[in-house]
């Protein structure tokens, strides 16, 4: 009976080593992710955080930023009711000369779409710009209008 123990013992200090050494490598590698580290290596795909779960949602597919130092964006509508966009702001990479452009009270209609685009000097081909972006806009809940403001953060390599 003894030698089953034993058996059982070792698995089990086999399993215990390679399941904390497991987890430690796992642990680096989430630190690394969220620190940035990998994200140079996707291409020239553009990213945006800050606006899944808003009422203003970015399409990263349709956001570019190229050589003449534009950055291009898409804004969705995920309310399901109307909104006006009043000013759009971004700050970051976009500093210096942005100059957004954005109709003084574009409307988007529910599931609707509204295309943005903000000078950002004039980088080089393979530039990692960031930039913040600042949304506000308008919405009308029970005949009332409703200013709101929401916020996140674009980032995209630049493309000729």
């Amino acid at each position: 009976m003894k030698t089953m123990n034993k058996k059982g013992q070792g698995a089990m200090e086999y399993l215990m080593t390679y399941g904390w050494a497991i987890l430690v490598v796992l642990i680096v590698g989430i630190v690394l992710w969220q620190l940035g580290i990998f994200s140079g290596l996707g291409g020239g795909s553009a990213t945006s955080t800050g606006f899944s779960s808003g009422k203003i949602g970015i399409i990263d597919a349709a956001t570019k930023c190229t050589v003449a130092g534009g950055l291009n964006a898409t804004f969705t509508n995920q309310a399901g009711s109307t909104l006006t966009l009043t000013n759009i702001t971004p700050t970051g990479s976009c500093t210096g000369d942005a100059t957004p452009t954005i109709d003084e009270n574009s409307t988007i209609l529910a599931n609707g779409q509204h295309n943005w685009a903000s000078t950002c000097g004039t980088p080089a081909v393979g530039d990692k710009l960031s930039t913040d972006i600042t949304v506000t806009f308008t919405e009308k809940v029970a005949g009332s209008t409703i200013s709101r403001t929401q916020s996140g953060r674009i980032t995209c390599t630049v493309e000729s």
